[in-house]
């Protein structure tokens, strides 16, 4: 199935009914997950479906709250507390690596224009133009 959250799965369901019967849909998918998905508009019946947990309006909302055991959530409820703790901690890390690629790229930008001979990708290009042309 696609994405791997459980508000996903159900909406990828959907997104699978829909399109094997023809269906326009319009898809949100989630910014952190590429696999994810955050809701289906049908845009011929004008319904949105989405995870509730979004906060988005919606004329329909899948609550996973319904699935989840809560007996046997707090029975892991530490380690569910840990892996958010460090989940947060892994994106502002990765958030502030990214910040710092940035500015290294930028760097090596400025030293590759400065040493790079653009005449000579200009040279590649015209030759390559003429030899498609013959």
């Amino acid at each position: 199935t696609r994405g791997r959250g459980s508000g996903s799965a159900v909406l990828s369901g959907l997104l699978r009914r829909a399109e094997a019967e023809g269906e326009e849909t319009v898809v949100s998918p989630s910014e952190t997950d590429s696999e994810s998905l955050n809701a289906v508009y049908f845009p011929g019946r004008a319904v949105l479906v989405c995870d509730s947990r979004l906060g988005f309006r919606a004329d329909r909302h899948i609550n996973m709250e319904r699935f989840i055991k809560k007996d046997l959530l707090r029975t892991c409820s530490g380690f569910v507390r840990m892996a958010g703790t460090l989940a947060s901690g892994l994106y502002d890390s990765a958030e502030e690596r990214l910040r710092e690629a940035g500015k290294l790229h930028g760097i090596l930008e400025r030293i590759y224009g400065e040493a790079m001979d653009f005449s000579g990708i200009d040279a590649e290009d015209n030759r390559i133009a003429a030899y498609i042309r013959a």
